[in-house]
């Protein structure tokens, strides 16, 4: 099989972004009636996205860059959908979401710049997808109390969980080499590198 060119393929690139861009716009633009107003910041979001998304799968090829263009197209996306009639819930609503969207984002940058999932990006985004969870369950109306009164009353369970964390990691580094962060090397500058 004869190999395509740089030039080929990051035309190719370029046109599968527009089209998803163009069918997440007509997507919701028909979905609305006419004279709505136009969703300018979630469209800026999404088309900013991928500008930065193409930039660096083409020339920049750093993980942050990546990062930054995947999440605003994420966010840009799931914007348009909570300011259209698609979605039921409106984005005041469901903002949680978005820390979510992070996590995931964090996951598929691990996933491209690696091939695999390391733990400089899988411990982050477990944390920041575990908060997205709890801050959706108070924003959705699952738990009936507000955050604030259950801040009050139930802070003292987060100094438990972190005691718990703290003598788990302790444990484990009785064993060296069992620690997952121990096989990946040099992780400090993954994430920005």
């Amino acid at each position: 099989m004869k190999r395509i060119s740089r030039l080929k393929l990051n035309m190719i690139l370029a046109f599968g972004l527009i089209f998803i861009l163009t069918g997440f716009f007509l997507l919701v633009n028909f979905s609305k009636s006419f004279f709505e107003t136009f969703p300018v910041v979630s469209v800026f979001a999404i088309v900013a996205g991928i500008t930065v998304l193409y930039l660096s799968l083409t020339f920049f090829k750093k993980a942050f860059v990546f990062f930054v263009g995947f999440y605003a197209f994420c966010v840009g996306v799931f914007a348009l959908f909570t300011s259209s009639t698609l979605c039921p819930f409106s984005f005041a609503q469901s903002w949680p979401i978005s820390a979510i969207l992070c996590a995931v984002s964090l996951l598929i940058t691990s996933l491209v710049k690696y091939r695999r999932i390391k733990s400089s990006y899988a411990y982050p985004a477990g944390a920041i997808g575990f908060l997205g969870i709890v801050f959706l369950l108070f924003s959705a109306d699952v738990v009936k109390l507000s955050f604030t009164a259950f801040m009050a009353r139930w802070w003292p369970i987060f100094l438990v969980i972190l005691g718990i964390i703290l003598i788990v990691l302790f444990v484990i580094q009785q064993t060296p080499n069992h620690l997952p962060y121990t096989q990946d090397e040099d992780e400090i500058g993954d994430i920005l590198g």
